[in-house]
């Protein structure tokens, strides 16, 4: 049966490098509305699975994720587990102050995580090295190791990766 999800309308150019896409003036800013559809076919497993690998607000990897995330629950489909990785585990601290005027990102991820039931995993030796501990971690995380990683690699019908 197909299987769709919305991601992004970024213009992207094939063979575009990340970095001229950045500063191209097409890069949607994160608070449109973000929609692309990727097809593929949907095996027997445990849904789609996602992996964060860029801090917010310096990167769109944790924008669109959320952003598929939230589109592919909206759509009936399962995301069984979002695992935050190097710089994505950012995503994971409550010590997150945006301005008033700005997305806060963090409590999206926390707000999401708490309709839904979502598995937010962060990673660990990456957390540890920029000072994240579970005292500072937002409602909805959970701090884990690569074993995480690898087991919804396993189990998903497809891991998705956001970031560099």
């Amino acid at each position: 049966q197909p299987l769709g999800f919305w991601i992004t309308s970024m213009r992207w150019k094939l063979g575009q490098s990340a970095a001229a896409w950045a500063a191209s003036p097409h890069r949607p800013q994160p608070t449109q509305p973000l929609l692309m559809v990727v097809t593929g076919s949907v095996r027997s497993g445990s849904g789609e699975s996602l992996m964060v690998s860029e801090g917010p607000y310096t990167h769109q990897a944790s924008d669109t994720a959320w952003n598929f995330a939230s589109a592919a629950i909206a759509a009936g489909h399962e995301v069984m587990r979002v695992f935050f990785y190097h710089d994505g585990v950012y995503n994971a601290t409550r010590l997150t102050e945006p301005p008033q005027d700005d997305r806060h990102i963090v409590n999206r991820w926390a707000k999401l995580a708490e309709e839904h039931k979502l598995d937010l995993v962060v990673c660990v030796a990456a957390a540890l090295r920029r000072g994240i501990k579970d005292e500072n971690l937002a409602p909805g995380f959970r701090i884990s190791g690569l074993g995480q990683l690898v087991e919804t690699g396993i189990q998903a019908d497809r891991l998705i990766t956001f970031g560099d």
